[in-house]
């Protein structure tokens, strides 16, 4: 489909998520903290009865190797070998099957609702595998079935919460070549034959291709000079006819770069990166771009690794709020002493706070 010349409007993401959730797929709070409501609990983190073992099925998805920019890590960071072993139990409700009965998920489809209401995110973990499981056995019906339904959560759910999320969702995508069901016949989504009266495609292409014989090449730096190009800008919509995919591509890494350097023109390129997902699925895996792996490298670009599953209540009703002023004039090893954690915040927040204060009281 080819791209607007204006960013995209999107429908607000998740509308009216919190009422349309239950009270296990939020975090748990403690009775000390008086209530309040805290961050949607996106892992599915220690859910009181939850009807599938969500944490179990989390962390059993791990990548094949660590993020890093060098081009030669790029397909293998956002690669999880064994998906399928690990993932049919659940589909199939950890119930003995048959080798004809694989591809049945009959017995997902009853509680899927359900687990959806209860985390949404590792039910479509679930949803992904299952399309991926289709493909792989060229089963078009089964495909068809659910393909759609992925499609749909892919492009409602926010970039911000997949570089929050321990959920692997592009990985898991970028874990299955696609070569079933394909592109149609003679379309060139590689850009392979398409004009290049503005960028080389082929060599954007290559520039995130791993080259055995240069291991010390960076996807990272070596996509730059073409992403930022500026005949790239001066008309988009041509540049979009001549190399969709390609502009997907360079969208993508200039949303990074801006995540990166935390910069605000994030806001202007996460309405187009989200637009991309309004594409096939099966489309956006084999049309020779590494648009799974790079979404994926999303999630290295967190800054920390604090569970933020803090209460209103905890960060609303810190000590001092209303005597600012008062507290920034106290000599500074005064002011340490009296933010010191609250013996009634759970360690979560604690944690959070106590490593604060460390890092000021060596900069003081």
């Amino acid at each position: 489909r080819a791209m607007s010349v204006g960013p995209p409007v999107l429908p607000e993401p998740w509308p009216g998520l919190q009422p349309l959730l239950p009270a296990s797929a939020w975090a748990q709070t403690d009775a000390a903290t008086g209530g309040g409501l805290p961050f949607v609990n996106h892992d599915c983190v220690g859910i009181a009865a939850p009807i599938l073992d969500w944490d179990r099925l989390r962390d059993g998805l791990r990548t094949s190797c660590a993020h890093s920019r060098e081009t030669r890590s790029l397909h293998c960071a956002a690669t999880i070998n064994g998906w399928e072993n690990h993932v049919l139990p659940f589909l199939h409700l950890h119930q003995p099957i048959t080798a004809a009965e694989l591809l049945d998920f009959d017995a997902f489809d009853r509680i899927e609702s359900t687990a959806s209401l209860q985390c949404p995110l590792g039910t479509l973990i679930l949803n992904i595998a299952r399309i991926m499981l289709c493909a792989r056995a060229g089963e078009l019906a089964c495909y068809l079935k659910t393909t759609g339904k992925v499609s749909r959560d892919l492009f409602a759910t926010p970039l911000l919460v997949i570089m929050g999320t321990d959920w692997p969702i592009y990985a898991l995508l970028n874990s299955y070549d696609w070569v079933w069901p394909g592109i149609p016949a003679g379309r060139d989504y590689e850009c392979e034959r398409s004009n290049s009266s503005v960028l080389q495609w082929r060599e954007v292409r290559r520039s995130l291709q791993d080259d055995p014989s240069q291991p010390w090449r960076s996807w990272w730096k070596d996509s730059v000079r073409f992403v930022f190009d500026k005949n790239l800008v001066s008309d988009f919509y041509t540049r979009s006819r001549e190399c969709l995919y390609g502009i997907y591509v360079m969208n993508i890494i200039k949303a990074m770069w801006a995540t990166d350097t935390e910069s605000s023109a994030i806001n202007i390129y996460l309405p187009y990166v989200q637009w991309i997902l309004y594409e096939s699925v099966h489309l956006l895996g084999a049309g020779g771009w590494p648009i799974f792996a790079l979404l994926h490298h999303f999630t290295s670009l967190r800054r920390h690794g604090f569970r933020l599953d803090f209460t209103a209540l905890e960060l609303g009703g810190l000590p001092f709020r209303e005597q600012g002023e008062w507290l920034q004039a106290q000599p500074f090893p005064r002011h340490l002493a009296l933010v010191q954690p609250i013996t009634m915040w759970r360690p979560q927040f604690a944690s959070v706070v106590q490593a604060l204060l460390e890092a000021a009281s060596h900069a003081g």
